[in-house]
């Protein structure tokens, strides 16, 4: 028999809020965000000796016994800055803390053009 254990914990905070700041341009004023989350991963398979020895006809060969893991802690922030009544732009970053890998930094820069309403 195979038997396998999957497991996810994941831990989630943020917060945002409206700053009440807007460019001289535009009515619309600037929000942001920041939060921190931190997943758990892991996995067990267990094989019994009939998996391990690779005694089923058709296997392919024998099916160890694994496990593993690994966690991940993410720090972000981000901000939406309205810059004309039909453009707005957006800014981010992310820290990332992998168990297996290190510090991995992620940034976004985005902007959204509204010639018209609907």
């Amino acid at each position: 028999m195979l038997r396998a254990d999957l497991s996810t914990e994941i831990f989630q905070a943020s917060a945002s809020t409206d700053t009440g700041y807007s460019l001289p341009t535009t009515d619309g004023t600037v929000t942001v965000a920041v939060g921190v989350e931190r997943r758990n991963m892991s996995y067990d398979r267990d094989a019994d000796t009939v998996f391990e020895e690779g005694q089923l006809l058709g296997q392919g060969g024998p099916t160890a016994s694994i496990a593993g893991g690994f966690n991940v802690t993410d720090v972000f922030f981000e901000a939406a800055v309205p810059v004309l009544d039909n453009l707005d732009a957006e800014i981010g970053f992310r820290a990332s803390d992998y168990s297996t890998s290190g510090n991995h930094n992620t940034y976004k820069v985005a902007a959204q053009y509204a010639p018209l309403t609907w």
